[in-house]
């Protein structure tokens, strides 16, 4: 759209339906939570500047069970462009016959979105249960299962700054030695805990937290 702002967006983002704990975090526009049918966020911006910086909206919640396949990973969009015309299409003459008032010339666009869907990487779910990232058990199985959660993890590195809130990417950076990898050996327990700790619950799904659970699990029925 070049230099011209988006106005009247609306954002619909169903959530799993068992999701409860909804719990939303952004700056900008305003968000409602409806849990009638199925729970869904609805955020609405007034509009967006080509010279504003990047918004978030961060959404977090809990479910009784694993996320199942009726979730989804998208987001709903509409939106208008006023002064704009994507397809390009133009207005070249127009000629109104018995009228005696004097017309004003000019042609206003406008681009109207309907509704469409994006795919979305920010809104993931935690089970009930929650994980020590503390324990010695999560260093033993984050240590065992070391090369699968690099490669989880390593790709998404680059999209922390849209993925997480600011203070949790500092406190990653510094973690991560302003690399954009995690380190070729474990490390210490400490270290696993401060990532933990820098991270919001809600999204630690994301960065391995499955493969360590899960070796938690058959550690503790073994």
């Amino acid at each position: 759209t070049g230099s011209r702002s988006v106005e009247n967006i609306r954002i619909r983002v169903p959530l799993d339906s068992r999701a409860y704990n909804i719990g939303v975090q952004c700056k900008s526009g305003t968000h409602m939570v409806t849990t009638s049918r199925r729970p869904q966020v609805e955020w609405t911006l007034d509009e967006i500047r080509p010279s504003d910086s990047a918004i978030r909206l961060v959404i977090q919640y809990s479910t009784r069970n694993a996320v199942q396949s009726d979730s989804t990973n998208a987001a709903f969009v509409t939106f208008e462009v006023p002064g704009y015309s994507v397809s390009s299409i133009k207005v070249d003459a127009l000629r109104l016959l018995r009228e005696s008032y004097k017309l004003f010339k000019g042609v206003r666009y406008s681009t109207v979105a309907g509704s469409f869907q994006l795919s979305c990487v920010l809104v993931l779910a935690t089970t009930v249960c929650a994980l020590d990232f503390h324990s010695e058990e999560a260093a033993e199985c984050a240590t065992k299962h070391w090369s699968e959660i690099r490669d989880i993890v390593n790709p998404k590195i680059s999209m922390m700054d849209k993925i997480l809130p600011k203070a949790g990417v500092e406190r990653v950076r510094k973690l991560l030695d302003g690399k954009d990898e995690l380190p070729k050996d474990p490390p210490p327990r400490s270290w696993l805990g401060e990532a933990a700790d820098a991270i919001p619950e809600g999204l630690m799904s994301m960065f391995g937290k499955k493969i360590i659970e899960e070796c938690v699990d058959e550690m503790k029925h073994k």
